[in-house]
């Protein structure tokens, strides 16, 4: 499916936040995707995983979560990875609550977005802010973690309750993707998460690669050569594809929000 893509501008408490939207070009209406990026921004190697989502017939939309540090702000791997992590530490998690929330606003907005038919995605923090915005937004359908950090219980001025104890307000199914090499989240991570979604009644699913060669964090990342495993991006795309069409193409129309 062809796509088109564009930045858009949205109002924000410091001026303006960049949001990088990508779409089918054949008209329609579309279930909507907000993406969360990793700690080096909304990079080309992130722009093009959502103009993959979006040839498969979704909207995208990525914000800039680096809004309030300069405007549409990226960083390199390896040189400025320092950089990229005292930013990530600047946000809270406030901020990222109003920052997916815009995101689902302006889907909302779009005429070619069904807004019935909203869900989540991220990668690394951004997979945790995926799951962050389906406990506090109850017109989120389906989230996809990318091994985002999910289990842990530390908290910080910035995170003052951690994720784990936000759980209940969970309206919809979750998708868990991570390498078994991975230590943040490891499997023991996943499994904990598992447990507490269990508890509460929630539907989690999780998929952990334990294939060859190993793969750990951010191993989607072609741009990070020693991160990137194309074997277990191979097999991750099948079951992202299918939770995505099983929550939110094949969705029936929400009855409450």
């Amino acid at each position: 499916m062809a796509v088109n893509t564009r930045w858009v501008d949205v109002p924000s408490e410091n001026g303006r936040m960049a949001v990088f939207v990508a779409e089918p070009a054949e008209p329609g209406r579309y279930p909507g995707l907000a993406y969360f990026h990793i700690v080096l921004g909304a990079n080309a190697q992130h722009r093009s995983i959502a103009e993959q989502l979006a040839s498969e017939g979704y909207v995208v939309a990525m914000p800039d979560l680096y809004h309030r540090l300069s405007y549409r702000t990226e960083f390199r791997w390896p040189e400025e990875r320092e950089q990229a992590t005292a930013a990530r530490e600047t946000q809270t998690d406030y901020d990222l609550a109003v920052d997916s929330r815009m995101a689902l606003n302006l889907l909302r907005e779009l005429p070619n977005v069904d807004p019935d038919r909203l869900g989540t995605i991220g990668y690394c923090g951004g997979g945790t802010v995926a799951l962050l915005a389906g406990c506090i937004h109850g017109d989120v359908r389906a989230v996809v973690s990318n091994y985002g950090p999910v289990a842990s219980l530390e908290t910080t001025t910035a995170r003052p309750v951690p994720i784990l104890r936000l759980l209940e307000g969970l309206k919809c199914p979750v998708l868990s993707i991570s390498g078994g090499a991975d230590q943040r989240p490891s499997p023991a991570d996943i499994k904990v998460a598992a447990a507490t979604m269990e508890r509460l009644g929630k539907s989690f699913e999780y998929h952990i690669w334990e294939g060859d060669p190993p793969a750990g964090h951010a191993f989607f990342d072609a741009d990070i050569p020693d991160r990137h495993n194309a074997a277990a991006v191979e097999w991750a795309w099948p079951i992202k594809l299918d939770f995505l069409r099983r929550n939110l193409k094949e969705a029936t129309p929400a009855t409450s929000a």
